[in-house]
Formats: C-alpha cells, structure tokens, sequence
C-alpha cells in the first residue's frame, strides 16, 4: 500500500510531503471496513478499494465524470 501511495507522490498525483497522512487515512479505511465486515456482516465490495481513493483524491462531489474508463481498470 505505501508503494503505491509513493507512486502517487512520485507522479504529483499527492503532495509527498502528504503521502504518509494519505497512507494512514486509506489504511484506516481498510482496517474500519474489515472491522464493520467481520463484526457486522456488510461485506467488502470488489470495488471498494478503488472508489476511496477516487473519493479521497477527486473528493465526495455528487457528480464527476468517471477517472478510469471502465475497459481500461
């Protein structure tokens, strides 16, 4: 996770001096996630990890064209 976190940095996608705050915030994510699926049945979706971070990097807008057209993922 934290290698694709520095690729983000590296890219200019994440600001590098943000990238360990970016890490701990996207593995806070999986660790609240696999608690509310193991303790609360919801289930992890297959598409679960790649929507937060579209969400964390594009923000929670209502609407926004698709980053990663559907062929290309």
């Amino acid at each position: 996770l934290m290698a694709a976190v520095n690729q983000l940095a590296e890219s200019g996608v994440i600001a590098t001096d943000r990238a360990p705050s970016f890490f701990a915030i996207i593995r806070g994510m999986i660790i609240v996630q696999t608690m509310d699926s193991l303790y609360c049945g919801t289930g992890l979706e297959p598409e679960l990890a790649r929507r937060w971070v579209d969400d964390l990097l594009r923000g929670f807008a209502a609407a926004r064209p698709d980053p990663v057209p559907r062929g290309h993922r």
